[in-house]
């Protein structure tokens, strides 16, 4: 009797074919037949292959007339029986070949008969199609191989690892026999290799699948059978020791332990997508300080999971995500670690490569999945003029008076995930996580803010029909999820507040607000089809904000069309939710390459659910060891990490009373705008840090409050302004004191305040060289010649224009006018967001001490509602250079200040204008 064989069928659901693998004739078959095909045809396959070859002889006679024919016919051997049993064994009828379709014969444990030789028909055994280790392996991070499975349970099947030191043979790994394996310093230098045996459990086949959970359970504690498949191999190395120090090793220490409710640990981190590391541009412009070795994905994925590893969090959200990096690295690298991810791909243009997008992990011991929804900005606005979408409504007038906004909104890739976590343990809250990692184009913040806004819309939505389902919120155990909104927002603060953050912080946005108009402007130009988020190889080049001068270009074309009346150029918008952001806004920056440096990285909290406990520092410039990405740090963001804590019961109900009140109070005020409600900074998201507080002022009960420069308090600063309050601040020279320029009150209180004779003319102070117009004459200067002057040292009296937004208070009678662009960031920001000119002169009595520190001018805090502290300034005390530039051809120097010797070579040797001396 032949010895049993097997007939391996493989049929995929919802696929045509199956197919169909035995030995015949010593040979293996691998017949690819359609499902629905008669089983007499691969019956008859195999009848043809089994058939006995003829001899030379009757080779000779085929062909032949039918006398020979016949003569060879009769030396040929009788047919193969071929037939398919409906049974394990012959005593089963044979199947009529003609009237059964392939997928109704091919059952598991039927018998194939061809001639004297039987056949097993083994249906879907566990099938490895692919074992793969993605990433070079270092010493200490752990290597968890990506695996497709078919007809097999993951925790079926068996591994074994194995090491090959150089010039030795394969040797089998003591212990190691886990999917996952962390290198030790004894493999340095050695390949590695894991076998994967695939299998699965006996319970989960056939008819006992719809009875699984019942056998798994009825299984703990006992032997369960396991079916074993073919086994496969993947193999890495060598073994390689990573570079130390590690990037995230000081952070890590404070990481070491994981959190345990009522504290959860959260981390936003855009980790540089795979496609974007590699293009040329980013290996030759952006990133060219990175050896090419260390922006290679191989090098760099072991790098971001060991940063991810070791922050122990609870929730992840990760952005630049490449598809192939979720699935075959993240989820089976994270999943061992008890992890459980939603991945949600950018929208761009169908036959564009836009393979990346955001990813969000939450820990399995802490949360379930209860509800998960994608966001896909572009269908929330309408296509073209006329077509209904869900807010065409709210932003019709913006999208009327300006196509190419509209047009620009559909060609946008940007994506949201909506993850709604369930709690496991007691002391945990159910969340709404939002991640998301928004568009960037310099001249666009108003496309952010609207898909900030449009985000906002549909999480309070989302979690609103959650409540809704009954057993939705049978999960959450009746309690409302509060909302944690992470991501890249590419909005940082090196020009102002965006309006994007301050919807975030303060829940409302005015139509006027600065940056709206900033987008005004904007127009996608030809060439720019791969640039911003559609996922081209210039989205790398456009992926972080622009420098200043770019930003200035937007803001002088959108001067430009101000006087349009048609344009309208923002919305009034307000936000269902009250947030603050984690960091207060104080974090310096997450993004550090060359020409570039700003925070774009975020997570928003609701404060009535949770508040921070602790923050786990980003690196210093120092620490950081240069631009990023490079050879110890893997991406150019650094992840931001928050301990935030879920408030009890108790601290719930006392918030809701203490939020009541204040609303009651405010709508007793009647005044409805704030401006009472105490020294919170506007728009600090989180509180004031350690250093924000109040100054009792000398001799009344004034309180002087005593900031940091720092660019989330420039909300504080523009409200103060707006009060015609007088402010004191940091420029590139010396301390000033400032207000609106427009403020009649504000400018007698700084006369007033220096003891200053009105004779003696103020300066202003304004954010761009194209704000210069708008106060002073300029059409008599040479082309180039602001650019070159400012920012810097300079003050340049131009020509006062009749119709300059100033108070009359200021320099009455006086036909000059004094402008400053100051090169500091803070002043800057203060005008741009104002969005007029400061009036701006010394802080100092008039006649004494300039001051270049705060505590020089102490005796004037009291006359001033914010005291900014920049430190010591480095300067000098001869403050700017003071140049007349009013008359066409000639320049006289008035004073000579800080920047003399440049603006005399500019004007002279460059310019070739006329110095003329003072009279």
């Amino acid at each position: 009797m032949a010895t049993l064989q097997k007939a391996v069928v493989r049929s995929l659901p919802g696929e045509p074919n199956m197919i169909i693998t035995l030995t015949v004739g010593g040979k293996q078959r691998n017949m690819d037949r359609p499902k629905d095909e008669l089983l007499e045809k691969p019956l008859g396959r195999l009848q043809k292959s089994a058939a006995p070859q003829l001899d030379k002889k009757q080779q000779r006679l085929k062909g032949k007339p039918a006398a020979a024919a016949t003569a060879a016919n009769d030396g040929a051997a009788v047919p193969l029986f071929v037939g398919l049993h409906a049974g394990p064994s012959p005593a089963f009828p044979v199947l009529d070949a003609a009237s059964v379709t392939n997928e109704e014969a091919w059952a598991d444990g039927r018998l194939l008969r061809i001639g004297e030789q039987q056949y097993k028909v083994d249906l879907n055994p566990p099938l490895l199609d692919q074992v793969v280790l993605h990433g070079r392996p270092f010493v200490g991070i752990p290597l968890v191989p990506a695996v497709q499975l078919h007809f097999a349970d993951e925790s079926a099947c068996q591994w074994q690892w194995q090491r090959q030191a150089p010039g030795g043979a394969w040797q089998p790994l003591p212990g190691a026999t886990r999917r996952r394996y962390v290198p030790l310093p004894e493999d340095a230098g050695c390949l590695l290799r894991v076998q994967c045996t695939p299998g699965r459990h006996a319970w989960a086949t056939e008819e006992a699948a719809a009875a699984a959970a019942a056998a798994a359970a009825a299984a703990r504690g006992k032997q369960v059978q396991v079916v074993l498949g073919a086994a496969g191999w993947a193999q890495c190395g060598p073994v390689e020791v990573p570079p130390s120090p590690a990037a995230a090793a000081p952070r890590h220490e404070l990481t070491q332990q994981a959190t345990s409710p009522p504290l959860l640990r959260v981390v936003t981190y855009n980790i540089l997508a795979d496609q974007y590391a590699a293009t040329e541009t980013a290996k030759n412009v952006i990133f060219a300080h990175c050896p090419p070795q260390y922006l290679d994905p191989s090098y760099r994925r072991p790098l971001v999971l060991s940063e991810l590893l070791g922050f122990n969090a609870d929730v992840m959200c990760l952005q630049e995500v490449d598809e192939k990096m979720f699935s075959a690295c993240l989820v089976p690298q994270l999943g061992e670690e008890g992890f459980q991810g939603v991945y949600t791909n950018k929208a761009g243009k169908a036959g564009l490569s836009v393979r990346e997008g955001s990813a969000t992990f939450f820990r399995t011991s802490r949360f379930t999945l209860a509800a998960q929804a994608d966001l896909t900005l572009k269908r929330f606005f309408p296509a073209e003029p006329g077509d209904e979408a869900k807010y065409g409504s709210v932003f019709a007038a913006m999208l009327r008076s300006s196509p190419a906004l509209q047009q620009a909104l559909q060609r946008i890739a940007t994506v949201a995930q909506l993850s709604l976590l369930a709690p496991v343990q007691a002391g945990d809250r159910p969340l709404c996580v939002l991640n998301t990692h928004l568009f960037y184009h310099y001249m666009a913040p108003h496309i952010r803010t609207m898909h900030v806004w449009v985000m906002l819309q549909e999480a309070r939505q989302f979690i609103d029909q959650a409540m809704a389902d009954s057993e939705v919120a049978a999960q959450l155990g009746g309690v409302c999820p509060s909302l944690l909104f992470c991501g890249d927002m590419n909005s940082d603060l090196n020009d102002g507040i965006p309006g994007a953050i301050e919807l975030l912080a303060k829940g409302q946005l005015p139509a006027d607000f600065w940056d709206w108009q900033y987008g005004a402007a904007f127009r996608w130009e030809k060439g720019e089809e791969a640039g911003g988020e559609d996922g081209e190889e210039q989205q790398a080049a456009d992926a972080e904000p622009a420098a200043a001068a770019a930003v200035a270009a937007a803001a002088a074309a959108a001067a430009g069309i101000e006087q349009q009346q048609e344009l309208v150029a923002g919305v009034e918008l307000s936000s269902p939710f009250q947030l603050v952001a984690a960091d207060g806004l104080r974090t310096p920056f997450t993004n550090h390459v060359k020409g570039y440096q700003g925070l774009l990285d975020y997570i928003w909290f609701d404060p009535a659910a949770m508040e921070v406990e602790r923050e786990v520092p980003l690196q210093s410039l120092e620490q950081l060891g240069g631009y990023l990405p490079n050879q110890h740090f893997p991406s150019d963001h650094l992840p931001v990490v928050f301990d935030l804590r879920f408030r009890s019961a108790d601290e719930l109900d006392s918030a809701a009373q203490a939020a009541a009140a204040a609303a009651a109070a405010a709508a007793a005020a009647g005044n409805g705008n704030g401006h009472e409600a105490g020294p919170t900074p506007s728009t600090s998201g989180g509180g004031g840090s350690s250093s924000d507080g109040g100054v009792p002022g000398k001799g009344g009960d004034t309180t002087t409050r005593l900031l940091p420069a720092a660019m989330h308090h420039v909300g504080a600063a523009v409200e103060a302004a707006v009060r015609g309050e007088v402010l004191a601040v940091p420029t590139d020279t010396l301390y000033g004191l400032a207000c609106c320029a427009n403020s009649s009150p504000g400018v007698r209180h700084i006369y007033a305040s220096k003891r200053r004779g009105d004779h003696k003319p103020l300066a202003i102070a304004v954010a761009d060289v194209e704000d210069v117009q708008r106060y002073g004459e300029v059409q008599h200067l040479p082309d180039g010649l602001l650019e070159e002057l400012l920012p810097g040292p300079v003050t340049l009296l131009l020509q006062r224009r009749p119709e300059a937004p100033l108070a009359a208070e200021l320099n009455p009678g006086v036909s000059a006018i004094g402008i400053r662009i100051p090169a500091a960031p803070f002043i800057r920001a203060v005008c741009r967001q104002h969005r007029s000119a400061l009036a701006l002169t010394s802080a100092n009595i008039s006649g004494g001490t300039s001051s270049i520190e705060v505590a020089e001018f102490e005796d004037l805090w009291p006359a001033c509602s914010i005291v900014f502290d920049g430190g010591q300034l480095d300067a000098g005390r001869s403050g700017s250079t003071i140049v007349d530039l009013s008359q066409p051809g000639s320049f006289c120097i008035t004073r000579r200040g800080a920047g003399f010797a440049r603006t005399m070579q500019l004007l002279q040797e460059k310019y070739q204008l006329r110095h003329v001396l003072v009279s």
